[in-house]
Formats: C-alpha cells, structure tokens, sequence
C-alpha cells in the first residue's frame, strides 16, 4: 500500500489526514499528538473572546488507521526517509510538507502566534491585567483578531507591514477596509517592528508603543524542513510548489502556510482537498481556486479567483465600508472581491465554484431582494454546499436532520460543518431554523 507522510501537526495536516485516511492509503503524520488534537486556528479569536468554548475549536479526532509519530527533522530524498525527534526514520513514497509558518524573529521578548488554546489562555490573562495589544502582520488572521478584540473593548494596535490583506485584495479595498476597521484601532500600515521588551514594542520609524502583548498570529512560512532538504524555496521563506503542490522533488508536495503562497486558511483547505484526491488517485473536485474569506465583528470579505478577465465593474462606498468589484470573462467570476455585502457572498461563492453565471443584475444581486432569496434556505439547491471547508452540502445536512439532529450543535457534531473557518455558522442555523419549521416539515 501507497505510504503517504505528512509533516505538521496543524490544522492543514490534520485536514489531509483525514481526507486521506477515506482512501486505501496508508497515512503517517509527524508531528501530531493524539492527546491534544490541532485546534483550528481561525476559531481561536472566538475563543478569545469568549464567544466559543474552548472544547468546540479542536479538530475532530485523527482516524485510528493514521498513524502518528513525533515531529520530523530532517529529509533523505536519496532513500526517502524522514527521521524524526526521536530518531524514528519513516520511510515515505510520497511525503507532503504542512509545517505552517513560524512567528517572525523580532529582538527582544517573544511574540505570540496564537496557535494554541494555551496561548489564547495567556493572552487572555495579559488582557485581563490591562494594557494595549500590539497585532503584527495585516492578512487575515491578524486583522479578524484586531477587529475581535477592538470589539471587546480592548486597545489594539494593527502593524500591517505589507498593508491590509496584501495580495488578496485591490489597493482601493485595503482603503475601503481600513476605513471599516473598528475605530479604536490604531492601524500602521507601512510600519515594521524593530524590537519587543518589557511591555513595550519599539517600530523602525522610532515609535514606541505600551503593550502588554505582542501578537503575530499571520507569521511566516516555516519553510526550514525545505531548506535542509534542498528544495526551491522563495524569499519569503516559502516553499515553492506547481499547481499540483509538488515541490522541485517530485516525491514531495507541500500545502498550507508553509509554501510560497498560501492563500487563506479556507483556501489551504481547498488545497488539501485537492492533494489528497491527487495522492489517492481520485478526480479533484471543483471549486478549488484561490479564495480569502474573512469574517470578523463588522467585518464581511470575500476575494475569489485570481485570473483575468474581459469585463470589470467597481462599486466602492467607503463612508458605508463597502465594496465590490468583479472581473467577468463570458459573464462567469474570473476574480471578485466583495466587502460589506454579506448576503451576497453565498451566491458568489456558489457561482465561482459551480464556474456558472452571476443571475441577473450586479446591482440587484448586492442590493436587492435577490440576493437573500438565493440563499434562503427553501431555494438553495440540495447540492449547494453550506459548509465550503467540510464539503458539507444541503443534502447532508437534511439527511442528519431526519435522522434526529435538530439543533445547530447536533447538525455540526454530525455532519462536522461548521467545524472549518466558521463562516458558515449563520447559514448552519438558518437551515436548522428552516427545517425546524412547518413549512420543511
């Protein structure tokens, strides 16, 4: 039997594993501890706030047919063999690379990645004691965590290096973004950090600014594994792989935050979908394509696709925080970007995945009564997909229903949606409130 090595124990690892472990496969994951499983990372500022239980942002259980083993160290692509921190070598026909990313290196005290719940549980209690936090780093996760903990009363400061959601979004919607950021945010888009100590980060530009905490959940692609191999990495530290996520070695792929260009969690996530049909043999499905969805107390974005196209149409009203902007090609989503409309989001992502048309008018699509009677629960069809990260359709939700899943928490504990990104969770209750009713039963 084929044996596929995935090294890295965090979520993208752990989503492979799984998918991998539905086909005869045999599946080995350095690095993941059965005792404590990954926490899904974009959960985490939930948990932070207080808003998610702790118990809910672990991912679910590795299957008994994986086996596991302590952390890799070192790759022989000669033999093919991973030796371990313990000294286990592991032999591998295919071996995948899901390190994630490293916090950066900054002089002085340490940062906080916020990838564990003992870090949420460490911050929670420098936030507690008083004092600003300093965010570093403007993707997705450091500008959700900002705005959560703005939200929560909290002083943040947000050190975007490389701006806002650097690209994944237009120049004119980082302008827009920022204007939407909760106002008690202090954004330095442009700063760099040149040193953390004793409660105080010092920037490039000589600023200092009082902090209880550094915070730096984006990170860096830890792409030291690579390096020791000989692989090509890029000068971001990353990984660098083809469309097909194989490295400069044939035998070895590489997938999430430590490869050259990860994208989103949800779109590493797409990523490991696609590598395990890759590595097991099976058809990919579709919808695959790059995708940035972030989701944040005030905050609604979602960029899809990055290709060119023939048509564009721009609607930006900064003073409302919205903006969108397509690029069309035969009247289908080549890219699209949509902040501050919501209920329109579900129709695009369903129209970028499906490769179909956008119904009717733009305008009407993002203001009018179209755009929530697409999603409504009666007219979405039974294989749309409500939760993009589990492959979780309509249909399957339905199902567990009739099965005798009738709350939002049974619907997930059965069909695992909403255990991803999160994002669906409104959609997971409006169907469960849906089918509640007289009208589904």
């Amino acid at each position: 039997m084929r044996r596929v090595v995935i090294a890295g124990r965090g979520p993208v690892a752990h989503r492979l594993a799984h998918e991998l472990a539905r086909h005869p496969v045999e599946v080995v994951v350095l690095g993941a501890d059965r005792r404590r499983p990954a926490p899904n990372r974009v959960l985490l500022p939930g948990v932070l706030a207080g808003t998610l239980p702790v118990e809910t942002v672990a991912m679910p259980p590795l299957p008994e047919r994986v086996r596991t083993g302590a952390r890799a160290v070192s790759v022989d692509r000669e033999h093919r063999v991973v030796r371990t921190e313990s000294g286990e070598c592991v032999d591998y026909d295919d071996l995948v690379l899901a390190t994630g990313t490293s916090s950066p290196v900054v002089p002085g005290d340490s940062a906080l990645s916020l990838s564990t719940v003992d870090e949420c549980v460490r911050l929670r209690e420098r936030i507690d004691a008083g004092g600003r936090v300093v965010v570093s780093g403007g993707g997705v996760l450091g500008v959700r965590l900002a705005q959560t903990l703005a939200r929560g009363g909290v002083g943040v400061d947000l050190v975007a290096a490389a701006g806002l959601l650097p690209g994944r979004v237009d120049p004119a919607c980082a302008e827009v973004l920022a204007r939407a950021l909760d106002p008690s945010i202090r954004l330095r888009a442009g700063a760099r950090i040149a040193e953390h100590r004793a409660g105080r980060v010092r920037l490039v530009d000589g600023t200092t600014i009082q902090a209880t905490a550094l915070v730096a959940p984006d990170g860096r692609p830890d792409g030291g594994l690579a390096v020791d191999a000989g692989l090509h990495v890029a000068e971001c530290g990353g990984v660098v792989v083809d469309s097909e996520l194989r490295t400069s070695d044939p035998r070895i792929r590489a997938v999430g935050g430590c490869t050259a260009d990860p994208g989103s969690a949800e779109h590493a996530w797409d990523r490991a979908d696609l590598l395990a049909a890759l590595l097991s043999g099976q058809r990919p499905r579709r919808g695959g394509g790059p995708r940035t969805r972030l989701r944040a107390p005030g905050l609604d974005l979602l960029a899809v696709g990055d290709e060119p196209g023939e048509d564009e149409v721009v609607l930006s009203d900064p003073s409302s925080g919205r903006y969108a902007r397509f690029v069309l090609r035969d009247g289908r989503i080549a890219s699209a970007v949509l902040l501050g409309f919501p209920h329109a989001t579900g129709v695009v992502n369903q129209c970028f995945d499906d490769g179909r048309e956008l119904p009717g008018d733009l305008r009407a699509l993002l203001f009018g009564p179209s755009a929530p009677d697409e999603l409504s629960p009666s007219a979405l069809p039974d294989d749309a997909l409500v939760c993009r990260c589990n492959s979780v359709s309509k249909r399957v939700i339905t199902s567990a229903w009739r099965e005798g899943a009738r709350s939002p928490e049974e619907l997930s504990a059965s069909t695992r949606a909403g255990t991803g990104c999160g994002t669906c969770a409104s959609a997971l209750t409006e169907l469960c409130t849906w089918l509640n009713s007289e009208e589904a039963a």
